[in-house]
């Protein structure tokens, strides 16, 4: 085995560490920045030859890499999040030494294509969850799933971590650990609660404080992230609504348009999505164009009859 590939890998597995233990990223974070580092690597060592490691990743070299990028496909999310990992993983190096300086610091990302988050109805959320009592294998874990998707507008990773002491039905909270391990509180409404006491009266008792459980042969631990994008995307196919780009994201954009929608304002929803930035919460502030049609309508200036010809 060659030392550039030696020095790659030690460098990248030194740099997720990092990630993991000081920053506090997800272990699907730590995926993502990993499958981009590797990626990159072989596109190095197909550059500069297979004796390449860290050091002969030049500015030149970043910046055709990108090009590659753009020629094979990928798109502009993609490319936007490889020139992060990139940045991230050679200003490490630099600030540990192992470098002289960072040659990803001038990448520039892609500008992104502004979209409006996809979201369900309150129409469609209530027909979503019909059909998963009448599908589902699990009712009680499913439906609790899904509507505290749509009563918290938590992350797919953020309701798989649920631990047991993180929910007081005495106090109708949760506690939530997001990202950066950064903690917040979130009321729970009384449906929340509801489905929360159905499920634990049918919750295997495993010994595990983890709170939503595999089905069946899996019930020591949560479903996989996979395993609850697939359920949902049967449920949803089921429910009519499969001709859209559906995700269990998708119920965390519905949370957050529906409230936005029934008045609350742009601080409170940062706080219960656990946004850094209210520039990231603005997303929701588009409107739907029954919503539009509704505005015009207020209007105080009606229309008049041209009393000319």
């Amino acid at each position: 085995m060659n030392n550039g590939y030696v020095r790659w890998h030690h460098a990248v597995d030194s740099f997720l560490a990092y990630l993991k233990v000081e920053k506090g990223c997800s272990p699907g974070t730590v995926k993502e920045y990993r499958y981009d580092l590797m990626a990159f690597y072989r596109f190095l060592s197909a550059q500069a030859g297979p004796g390449a490691g860290p050091e002969d990743a030049s500015p030149v070299l970043l910046s055709r890499y990108l090009l590659y990028l753009e020629e094979q496909g990928d798109t502009t999310r993609t490319r936007s999040r490889k020139v992060s990992s990139l940045r991230s993983f050679f200003g490490f190096l630099a600030d540990d030494g192992v470098l002289a300086e960072n040659p990803a610091r001038h990448l520039v990302k892609p500008k992104k294509e502004k979209k409006l988050p996809v979201y369900l109805t309150l129409e469609e959320c209530e027909q979503l969850l019909k059909t998963i009592q009448g599908k589902s294998t699990n009712p009680e874990r499913d439906v609790c799933l899904v509507k505290l998707f749509v009563y918290t507008g938590l992350r797919l990773s953020e309701l798989l971590g649920l631990k047991l002491p993180d929910i007081d039905l005495t106090t109708a909270e949760i506690r939530v650990m997001g990202k950066g391990n950064k903690e917040r509180i979130i009321p729970l409404t009384e449906g929340a609660v509801e489905v929360i006491q159905a499920y634990l009266a049918v919750r295997p008792q495993t010994g595990t404080d983890t709170f939503f459980l595999g089905s069946h042969q899996n019930h020591h631990q949560p479903p996989t992230p996979r395993a609850v994008q697939l359920l949902l995307k049967g449920f949803i196919r089921a429910a009519g609504l499969g001709d859209r780009q559906l995700s269990p994201h998708t119920l965390r954009h519905s949370f957050a348009t529906l409230l936005y929608g029934a008045g609350v304002g742009l601080i409170e929803l940062k706080r219960l999505l656990g946004h850094e930035s209210i520039a990231t919460t603005q997303i929701y502030t588009h409107t739907n164009m029954d919503q539009l049609e509704k505005a015009v309508e207020l209007n105080p200036i009606k229309e008049e009859k041209e009393s000319y010809q």
